[in-house]
């Protein structure tokens, strides 16, 4: 019994951390998102960095759907992009594990 008080315990505990997930910035709001490098190829686009946008933890899948876990991660990889004024990033194919969600892509200036 005393086991399974202290289980439950730390799951509440830990859902506490886990309910937030990534806020979107204002201004990161406008950033182009694709998933084809070739519809950008047209236009005179400057690469301006990698960026990375990740959400999840190990316990987060008790807690945040998979849909609010693709979501956090768009935001957390907009925001980077925002921090190098960019605005357009093209993606990587999304890598997700059971517990979290991480998006690689290229940051561009386009016109």
């Amino acid at each position: 019994m005393k086991l399974f008080l202290s289980v439950l315990l730390s799951l509440t505990l830990l859902s506490g951390c886990a309910i937030t997930t990534q806020p979107i910035d204002t201004k990161s709001e406008a950033i182009t998102l694709y998933y084809n490098d070739s519809i950008i190829q047209d236009q005179k686009c400057t690469e301006v960095g990698t960026v990375t946008g990740s959400e999840g933890h190990w316990y987060t899948f008790f807690f945040i759907s998979n849909k609010d876990l693709m979501i956090a991660a768009v935001n957390d990889i907009k925001n980077e992009a925002q921090a190098l004024n960019a605005n357009t990033i093209v993606l990587q194919d999304p890598m997700a594990f059971n517990t979290s969600v991480t998006m690689l892509g290229s940051a561009y200036i386009c016109p």
